[in-house]
């Protein structure tokens, strides 16, 4: 019998694969589908957030003083001009300010973008543009400019009238402060208002007290520049009239008495209308025709000083300095409310008759604009060493700022030809030594308000502090081996670990 071996025995064939996928093809094939959809799906779901907060977003300015956020006047005034309005900006690299003015500019044109335009121009890399808008402008770009351009209207602001020193606003220190966005805003509304306003202060009345920063005329003409005003003195002896350019009239620490002829000068300026009167007292002056024409009109000045008395333990305290917050009931101090200031010197507290009806018939308005703090009241023997409040004196609430409004109807579209006046019972609001925050927007509030310009009211553009740092040479080493070599050597050294321990 023949024996097979098993290399002599045919091998049997294999089973045939099929032509149907593994149910492990078929897995793999829709996991890949699915993550192809997963991330074609957050592909769109990034496309679609990135889409709607390109087109609505909001900004948060973090910043302490809200230095990348437009004031409450810009924004006003951004928000009720025609425009178009045209901004040039004509800054070296080198300039300290390039980034600041450019950052502001972008601000405007963002809050709006259809009226404000932006041009840059590099005056060292783009000389030829720079001669371009020379010719068109016809002025000297030979500094850092911010051209403010509408229709056929233009103004320059300069890279240093956007610097002020600080103790133009009553500050120390060598620190420059950016004024950018009050000198930009300024100069817009020189070009669309065209023709400049015209304020005239009162001469020969008083002196004006001379301080290191100047004086109170110094520091209007200073306000009114801004305001795009201008301010020149003016005696009323030599005058039958007041000017029929003037927009208005400003009388400060007035110490003398007006003539009657004088005081009919300014009765005829209120009566006919389109006036403005700004009137800083002097608690020290004897006006009694002043105050005679102040209360025909809903002001009464008191024959008192507005103090704070009280005896204490170290001895007697008596202030003089009054602290006052803003009236939320006038359109010129709303914008204020909630805020204080503070006057120095002393102060006369002011009656004012609001809602009188003979006031009413004569369409006159009077509304308090400043009240004192509640400690304080008005003093008529203010001389002693320890005054308490008696009944001649008086009580809070005590006012030491009014308005009064000639003209002054329910429809505010009729309002165009009202007189307007500000009353204030203490000078050294104008004093520059004096010129804390808040006294200074309620001097820019008083100026737009007499010149009709209710849309402008507001918190006036904010100054950006500059600091400068000085750096010892030891600091300066010590930054240098923080920066580049301690910290590059610790990411280093904590790199090296981490490559160890997953080699391990």
């Amino acid at each position: 019998m023949q024996e097979f071996t098993p290399d002599d025995a045919t091998p049997s064939e294999e089973p045939a694969a099929s032509d149907k996928p593994s149910s492990k093809d078929v897995g793999r094939v829709g996991i890949g589908m699915n993550v192809f959809l997963q991330t074609l799906l957050v592909g769109a779901i990034l496309v679609g957030i990135n889409y709607l907060a390109f087109r609505h977003y909001k900004r948060w300015d973090l910043t302490r003083g809200n230095e990348y956020t437009l004031s409450g006047t810009t924004a006003s005034f951004l928000e009720n001009t025609e425009g178009p309005l045209d901004l040039i900006v004509a800054f070296l690299r080198s300039s300290s300010l390039g980034q600041d003015v450019s950052n502001l500019v972008d601000e405007y044109q963002r809050q709006a973008p259809k009226k404000v335009s932006v041009t840059y121009i590099d005056p060292a890399r783009d000389p030829d543009k720079l001669e371009e808008v020379k010719l068109q402008y016809g002025l000297d770009l030979s500094k850092n400019v911010v051209i403010v351009a509408s229709g056929e209207s233009s103004k320059v602001v300069k890279e240093a009238d956007m610097m002020v020193p600080p103790t133009q606003r009553g500050q120390k220190g060598d620190d420059l402060e950016f004024f950018g966005e009050d000198a930009i805003t300024s100069a817009m509304i020189s070009v669309t208002e065209g023709s400049q306003r015209k304020l005239y202060i009162l001469a020969g009345k008083g002196l004006l007290r001379q301080t290191p920063n100047g004086t109170a005329y110094d520091l209007l003409e200073s306000f009114s520049r801004r305001q795009n005003a201008s301010l020149a003195p003016l005696r009323l002896e030599d005058l039958d009239a007041i000017p029929g350019d003037a927009d208005g009239i400003i009388l400060v620490n007035a110490l003398y008495d007006m003539t009657d002829r004088e005081v009919g000068i300014i009765e005829d300026y209120w009566n006919l209308r389109r006036g403005g009167i700004l009137i800083l007292l002097n608690p020290e002056g004897s006006t009694p025709r002043l105050d005679g024409f102040l209360g025909q009109n809903g002001i009464h000045p008191r024959d008192d000083r507005v103090l704070y008395a009280e005896s204490t333990g170290a001895g007697t305290k008596k202030q003089f300095q009054v602290q006052s917050t803003f009236s939320p009931t006038s359109t010129m101090t709303q914008a204020f409310w909630g805020l204080n200031t503070v006057f120095g010197g002393q102060t006369r507290s002011l009656r004012i008759d609001e809602g009188s009806e003979e006031l009413q018939k004569r369409t006159i308005e009077v509304k308090p604009l400043l009240e004192a703090a509640r400690r304080f009241w008005g003093e008529t023997s203010y001389l002693e060493k320890l005054p308490t409040m008696g009944h001649e004196d008086q009580a809070p609430p005590i006012y030491v700022a009014a308005s009064a409004e000639l003209g002054a109807l329910a429809d505010e579209r009729l309002r165009i030809d009202s007189s307007r006046m500000v009353v204030v019972g203490n000078a050294t609001l104008a004093d520059p030594d004096m010129q804390i925050a808040s006294n200074y927007d309620f001097i820019s509030a008083c100026l737009n308000w007499l010149l009709d310009r209710e849309e402008l009211i507001g918190i006036p553009p904010k100054v950006k502090e500059r600091h400068h740092i000085s750096l010892s040479p030891v600091q300066h080493q010590r930054i240098f081996w923080i920066v580049a070599i301690t910290l590059p050597g610790s990411m280093a050294a904590l790199g090296f670990f981490i490559w160890t321990v997953r080699r391990g």
